[in-house]
């Protein structure tokens, strides 16, 4: 019987000790967790534990064995100790994330973090729960990174807004993910319908593969390009419109994303062909006419001659060749 207990006593310290043991492991990994990490107690949420990262979330200051509403004070009104509170009753976890928290640093002094966080009820072995773990990691940096971009973004594409040109960007394999208004104005189309690769349907056939392969070797070496093309409007006509894309890049030169504009030069083209045709026209009539004749602006500037008055005045070759001459002959 002697030797019975013996045996009992050693197997009970021996896993007395392994429990001992186990529980020292599982303190030392949450002390150690890069994660903020605590334990409150009771219906006040008394500080019973807190690992490194906690307390510094915290401001570095004595918090263990004080109630969360006297060690934080500033905290109050925020909603976190309500949230606590409503763990403690009911039993269920709240996950909180990005929320922001004014809270005071080692110095004193206030200021805004954001955190990811777990509210999770801690239970004894009869199920009852005796306070609250709790979980928790500052991402203030990528929210306020984030944030930066995001404000980037809104800047441009309210200035997008702004201008005439139709306004296009795409990620790095070449994707378009966004057009300004006056792109859906223009062609009347969706989002739906022209992001990705749908703006495609809106280019005239014609032009379609050699914009298309110089879009593609744009991709591959990273150089800007313009192109000249017909683009289709919401009444199914063709306009001509001058395209340019030009990468954007980051910090180290690595190429993020590509972006552009789209010009109607429509009328630029009309008018050039109607200037031309006049022109033409001009020219053909002057060799019709026998008469030393020349054209002048209201300025003074000549802008035509006939052939014979080029004979009679021996004007130079080269102001021949010119259409337009700023210089004024009496």
């Amino acid at each position: 019987l002697l030797l019975a207990n013996d045996t009992l006593d050693k197997k009970i310290k021996q896993q007395s000790g392994e429990l001992i043991n186990e529980r020292q492991l599982l303190h030392n990994f949450f002390m150690q967790a890069p994660a903020s990490f605590c334990i409150v107690k009771g219906p006040q949420h008394i500080y019973e534990l807190a690992n490194e990262g906690y307390l510094q979330l915290v401001g570095n200051r004595n918090i263990i064995g004080k109630p969360v509403r006297a060690a934080l004070p500033e905290v109050e009104g925020q909603g976190f100790f309500e949230l606590l509170d409503s763990v403690y009753a009911t039993g269920n976890s709240f996950v909180g994330t990005e929320m922001p928290v004014n809270i005071k640093d080692e110095t004193g002094k206030l200021e805004q973090v954001y955190i990811n966080f777990i509210y999770q009820a801690l239970k004894n072995l009869q199920g009852i729960i005796e306070g609250i773990i709790v979980f928790a990691y500052d991402v203030t940096e990528q929210v306020n990174a984030r944030k930066k971009v995001e404000e980037s973004e809104y800047r441009f594409r309210t200035l997008t807004q702004s201008l005439p040109q139709l306004i296009w960007t795409a990620n790095t394999e070449g994707i378009v993910d966004f057009f300004n208004t006056q792109w859906y104005q223009y062609t009347g189309s969706t989002p739906e319908e022209s992001l990705g690769n749908g703006w495609t349907q809106y280019i005239h056939p014609q032009y379609t593969d050699a914009l298309l392969a110089k879009w593609q070797l744009s991709l591959k070496t990273g150089e800007s390009f313009t192109f000249e093309f017909q683009l289709r409007d919401k009444e199914g006509s063709y306009q001509w419109f001058y395209v340019t894309g030009n990468p954007g890049k980051g910090e180290s030169e690595a190429i993020i994303n590509w972006m552009g504009t789209l010009t109607n030069i429509y009328q630029k083209q009309k008018t050039e062909v109607i200037l031309n045709y006049r022109q033409a026209l001009l020219e053909e009539q002057n060799e019709a006419i026998q008469d030393a004749l020349f054209i002048l602006y209201t300025k003074g500037n000549m802008i035509s001659f006939t052939k014979h008055f080029v004979d009679l005045r021996r004007i130079p070759e080269f102001i021949i060749k010119r259409k337009y001459d700023d210089a004024v002959f009496t």
